[in-house]
């Protein structure tokens, strides 16, 4: 089992920032497809942030997982979310790409709109490698497991990352 890392107290507020404060601002489009979504914004702050996200239709709404990244973060973050979904007191998810040795990571945050919230590390690069050359993507949480196609997710992440260069040069 790998370990996905946690953030400080300084990163968490930025992540918290990340998410609540995105859907303020206009956006800028990278990626949309039928599958994928890559998108840049500039949060109330000020900052920039990345986004990708994938939607899977379930039986009751829709499930999604997506990768946010900030212009001052020095690595970026994993979100869940489904409609009903519980954290569990210890906050843990699996991710496990095709059949390679899953990741583990506890949540450094939830809210009030059902995402769980994830450091990817110091060094995200590994677990991105996988997700973008594999073919599925297995989610576990405390409500189950639900497995995402990740067909078309090298072209998602090599967009996500061109926007994160592209922000951190700024």
């Amino acid at each position: 089992m790998r370990n996905l890392l946690l953030v400080g107290a300084a990163a968490l507020a930025t992540v918290t920032a990340l998410s609540t404060q995105a859907a303020e601002q206009p956006k800028r489009e990278w990626l949309a497809n039928k599958s994928w979504a890559v998108w840049q914004t500039t949060l109330s702050d000020g900052h920039q942030g990345c986004f990708l996200k994938q939607f899977l239709p379930t039986e009751q709404s829709n499930a999604a997982f997506g990768l946010s990244h900030g212009d001052t973060l020095d690595a970026g973050q994993f979100y869940y979310t489904e409609d009903g979904i519980t954290s569990t007191r210890n906050g843990i998810l699996t991710l496990q790409v095709d059949n390679r040795t899953p990741w583990q990571a506890s949540n450094i945050r939830s809210d009030d709109q059902g995402s769980l919230i994830f450091s990817l590390g110091p060094d995200p690069g590994p677990f991105l490698s996988e997700l973008q050359f594999g073919h599925a993507l297995r989610v576990t949480t405390a409500n189950g497991g639900r497995e995402f196609s990740l067909a078309g997710s090298n072209q998602a992440v090599t967009t996500l990352l061109s926007c994160v260069r592209q922000i951190s040069a700024q």
